[in-house]
């Protein structure tokens, strides 16, 4: 008895191979005027419904959604370390994160967003693309454009600022 398994294609013959009714191709078929439909075929159709509602996404909306995402994340891990770091309150100072050689900052009533990114010394291979200023958890969007122009924002004890 041979021991390995036979090999069939999926179309097979009846005894009366001249006739197209007796060609099976492993789906079924039928002329009444109520096509059926199996579970593979509405399985098709809703993924093909899936597909065209979800839209397409272009390669600068994928990165501009990363980059949202990679930002968001950051502000929450800022959050969670300056929660879980409580300074005392004769310890005021601003944070500065980002690719600067002097990260703390002593407070000074006087001192703004433009005079701690210089007490910093930013250091990035270019000018910064977008600054924010973390104050109480909540992240604020600096204008840059706003701050070249001189209208400059004062920053408070425990303000991080991320430079990016």
């Amino acid at each position: 008895m041979n021991s390995e398994p036979a090999v069939t294609s999926g179309a097979s013959r009846s005894p009366n191979p001249g006739t197209l009714e007796n060609l099976s191709l492993g789906f079924s078929y039928s002329l009444s005027p109520r096509p059926r439909v199996g579970l593979r075929g509405i399985g098709y159709l809703l993924l093909l419904l899936f597909v065209s509602l979800s839209g397409c996404v272009t390669k600068a909306k994928a990165k501009a959604q990363a980059q949202e995402a990679f930002l968001a994340g950051q502000q929450q891990a800022l959050r969670i370390q300056q929660q879980q770091q409580p300074q005392p309150p004769q310890a005021k100072a601003v944070t500065i994160v980002g690719q600067v050689r002097n990260p703390l900052l002593p407070w000074r009533p006087d001192l703004t967003l433009a005079q701690a990114i210089i007490e910093a010394s930013f250091s990035g291979p270019s000018d910064p693309s977008e600054i924010f200023v973390v104050r109480n958890g909540q992240a604020v969007k600096a204008d840059i454009n706003k701050l070249l122009a001189g209208q400059d924002m004062q920053l408070l004890p425990g303000d991080i600022v991320q430079i990016k």
